[in-house]
C-alpha cells in the first residue's frame, strides 16, 4: 500500500493535474485574520499527525509480513493446506483456528492490522472534522451560545450563518466517513446506511474488515472539508494557478 499523502506533498505531487485542479485551487484559499489562520493550520498539522502515525503503523505491518508471511506458508503446507480450508467470512471458524494454532494466530494478527490501522485512521479522521467544525462555529457564535456536538445540529448552526456546508465538494465524501465511523463503533457491518454509498453498495452484509477502504480519498476530502468550513465563516483569499501565470 502506497503511504498515504499529508496535504503538502498532495499538492505538490498534484499541483499541474487537471484531475484536481478544483480542489488543489481550494487549498490555495486562505482565511483572513490571524485566529481563523491559526485553526486552519492547526487542523492541517492534526490530521498530518494522523497520517504520519498511519504510515508508521503500515511500514512495521510490511516489515513483518516479510517474516511472517514465508512462515505461514511453510505452516500451512506441513498441514497439507489445511489453512486454506478455512472460511475467513466465518469469524467462528477463524476464531477456533486461531486458539488451536499459534502460527495461524499470528497470521491472522498481521493480516488484522491494516484494517485496523485503516478503521483507526476513520476514526481519528472523524474525531478531527467534529472538533474542528465546533471550534469554527465557536468564531462566529457568542461565547455564551451552546454548541452541539450531535451532527445535524452542526448542520443547523452553520445554516443560521447561511452557510449550507452540504453543498461543499467534499461533504458527501465527509458523510460517508461519519456513517463508516458509526458502524466501525457499533455493528460493524455494512448496514443499508452504509451500502447507500457507491464504495460500499456491493458490499452489504459482510463486515468492515473484509471491504477496501479509500483512506487517501478520506484524508484528502478532510483537509478540504475543514479548510473549506474555515474560509466559509468570514472573509479568504484565494491563490491560483492562473493568478500566478497572469498576474
Amino acid at each position: 500500500m502506497k503511504p498515504l499523502p499529508t496535504l503538502s506533498e498532495f499538492t505538490t505531487e498534484n499541483y499541474r493535474n487537471y484531475q484536481h485542479k478544483n480542489m488543489i485551487d481550494d487549498f490555495f484559499e486562505y482565511p483572513e485574520g490571524k485566529e481563523r489562520l491559526v485553526l486552519r493550520n492547526q487542523a492541517i498539522q492534526r490530521i498530518d499527525d494522523i497520517i504520519i502515525f498511519h504510515r508508521f503503523v503500515m511500514a512495521t505491518h510490511e516489515n513483518n509480513q516479510k517474516s511472517i508471511e514465508p512462515a505461514f506458508k511453510l505452516l500451512n503446507k506441513h498441514y497439507d493446506g489445511m489453512f486454506d480450508n478455512i472460511r475467513h467470512d466465518n469469524p467462528e471458524e477463524v476464531s477456533t483456528a486461531r486458539m488451536a494454532f499459534k502460527g495461524f494466530d499470528i497470521y491472522k494478527q498481521q493480516e488484522q492490522v491494516m484494517s485496523i490501522a485503516n478503521e483507526s485512521l476513520v476514526i481519528n479522521l472523524w474525531a478531527t472534522i467534529e472538533q474542528y467544525a465546533t471550534r469554527a462555529l465557536k468564531l462566529i457564535f457568542p461565547a455564551n451560545t451552546a454548541i452541539s456536538h450531535v451532527w445535524a445540529e452542526v448542520e443547523k448552526k452553520f445554516a443560521q450563518k447561511n452557510i449550507n456546508i452540504k453543498l461543499l465538494p467534499s461533504y458527501d465524501t465527509i458523510n460517508e466517513i461519519r456513517v463508516l465511523n458509526n458502524k466501525i463503533k457499533h455493528s460493524y457491518c455494512v448496514d443499508n446506511a452504509l451500502a447507500n454509498f457507491p464504495s460500499f453498495s456491493e458490499h452489504k452484509g459482510k463486515t468492515i474488515s473484509e471491504v477496501p477502504l479509500r483512506v487517501q480519498d478520506y484524508t484528502i476530502a478532510t483537509y478540504h472539508f475543514i479548510i473549506q468550513i474555515i474560509n466559509k465563516i468570514g472573509p479568504s483569499e484565494r491563490y491560483t494557478d492562473d493568478e500566478e501565470e497572469n498576474p
